[in-house]
C-alpha cells in the first residue's frame, strides 16, 4: 500500500531518466559553483553553495551551472592566449630589442605537423568562442 502511494507522488514518478539528469545538475552546480571560487574557497563557501543547492530549482542550477563552465572556459582560454599568443612588444622590452613590425610570425610545430599551409591565424581563442563558434 505505501509503495503504491509513493509511485503515485509526482516526485517519485518521474521518469528515471529525468531523475538522472536532475541529480547529475546537482552534482555540477555543486561542483562547478564551488570550483568557480578557486583556491580562495573555504569549508563555509562550500556550506553555502549547498544551501543554494537545495533552495535553487533544477532550471537556475543548469543556467548557473553553464555560466561556471562559461566563465572557466574563459579562464582557460585567457591563460592559453598568454602563453601561446604572447605580446611581441612585451617579449621585445624584456630581450631589450627594437621591436620589428615587418617580421613574419613564425609557425608552430603544431601548423606543420596537421599540415596547415597558410599563415597563422591572428585569432585567439577566447576571440574564436566570442564568435559564437
Amino acid at each position: 500500500m505505501f509503495v503504491n502511494t509513493l509511485a503515485k507522488s509526482p516526485t517519485f514518478a518521474k521518469n528515471p531518466r529525468q531523475l538522472q539528469f536532475e541529480a547529475d545538475i546537482n552534482r555540477l552546480f555543486l561542483y562547478t559553483s564551488y570550483n568557480r571560487l578557486g583556491r580562495d574557497a573555504d569549508e563555509a563557501d562550500a556550506e553555502e553553495i549547498i544551501d543554494m543547492a537545495g533552495k535553487a530549482s533544477v532550471a537556475d542550477q543548469q543556467k548557473q551551472v553553464q555560466e561556471n563552465i562559461h566563465s572557466q572556459i574563459k579562464t582557460f582560454c585567457t591563460s592559453m592566449d598568454e602563453i601561446l599568443l604572447p605580446d611581441i612588444k612585451k617579449v621585445n622590452e624584456l630581450l631589450g630589442s627594437p621591436p620589428q613590425t615587418t617580421a613574419a610570425p613564425r609557425r608552430s610545430g603544431l601548423s606543420f605537423a596537421v599540415g596547415r599551409n597558410g599563415p597563422p591565424s591572428d585569432c585567439p581563442a577566447q576571440l574564436y568562442l566570442r564568435q559564437g563558434h
